[in-house]
């Protein structure tokens, strides 16, 4: 059975402040981040895996489509995006309303004028960078593949660094309302200052798609038990595309927002020369620099900037 909410996070214990510029975070806050996406999925895992489903199924349909109809293939990535922003914001909606994920969430891009336009401008963006650098090396690449495979190890690798540093990108969209073009500037930014703390995260990704791949080759060359093979590889591809996200959101609150302790109404001023300073709180971070520009006003975004302060 799912688990009911009982209690929260403990994200939201104390207030926020959204930062101007990401922090610098421990390496080991990569485990904290795997922690609570993994607590944020465990809370409403049968809704989350419900939102997966519905997802590999869209992926699927217009898979199918696109065979007979080759034009339909480039919705996939529109379609991915979108969907990246719904489980986005039903992360948001699970940690500060303590509500459980819906189908609406994955549509939620297309509530306001200027979320849709940024969608469109982010899938445009990403891809021009798919279709320029695929097209102009893909002879090259089939090429090098003929006479030697292992060449295909380099462009993998250049994969495998876009993702990293497109990572926080969507989030920076669609929860933040950050520009896609300025949103990429800040999603490198973010991760060539905390990577030793993405470490953990790009290593369960990376196990989670090498298991689905592995599952699906199985699946194509087997003989035998094709049907309880290809279940594992759709079961390991719909956790991989939610865990993932996930996985970018609570890196994404922890890295562009400062922790803040709880602060007791009413109570007196402290002395201005303090004998001892107050402890830290056990969640504090570092502190980062100060915030110079307003707090943007995307309506996405409320939500993900309700408890945050300008600092």
């Amino acid at each position: 059975m799912e688990k009911s909410h009982d209690k929260a996070l403990n994200l939201l214990d104390g207030e926020w402040a959204l930062l101007s510029r990401p922090a610098v975070r421990p390496a080991a806050n990569g485990f904290v981040w795997l922690w609570r996406a993994v607590k944020l999925f465990g809370q409403y895992w049968l809704r989350w895996l419900g939102l997966g489903v519905f997802i590999t199924l869209c992926q699927a349909v217009i898979w199918v489509v696109s065979q007979q109809m080759n034009a339909f293939f480039l919705l996939l990535p529109l379609l991915m995006l979108m969907f990246s922003a719904g489980i986005l914001n039903a992360a948001s909606v699970q940690e500060f309303d303590r509500e459980p994920p819906r189908f609406s969430h994955l549509f939620a891009a297309l509530e306001s004028g200027s979320n849709y336009t940024y969608l469109l401008t982010f899938y445009l963006l990403l891809l021009l960078m798919v279709v320029g650098v695929g097209y102009s090396s893909s002879a090259y690449l089939l090429t090098q593949y003929r006479h030697h495979p292992e060449g295909l190890a380099l462009p993998l690798l250049l994969a495998a660094g876009a993702w990293v540093l497109l990572w926080f990108a969507p989030a920076l969209v669609f929860l933040q309302g950050e520009n896609p073009v300025r949103a990429i500037g800040l999603s490198i930014q973010s991760s060539m200052k905390n990577l030793l703390s993405m470490l953990p995260l790009m290593i369960v990704q990376l196990l989670l798609a090498g298991a689905t791949v592995y599952f699906a080759i199985l699946r194509a060359n087997s003989t035998e038990h094709h049907g309880l093979l290809e279940v594992a590889a759709i079961a390991l591809w719909v956790f991989f595309q939610v865990f993932g996200l996930l996985c970018c959101y609570t890196s994404y609150r922890d890295i562009w927002f400062e922790h803040l302790p709880n602060k007791k109404h009413n109570a007196p001023a402290a002395p201005v020369a303090a004998a001892h300073p107050s402890p830290e709180p056990a969640a504090h971070m570092p502190e980062p620099a100060a915030i110079t520009h307003p707090i943007k006003t995307n309506p996405t975004s409320n939500r993900n900037k309700r408890r945050a302060k300008k600092r």
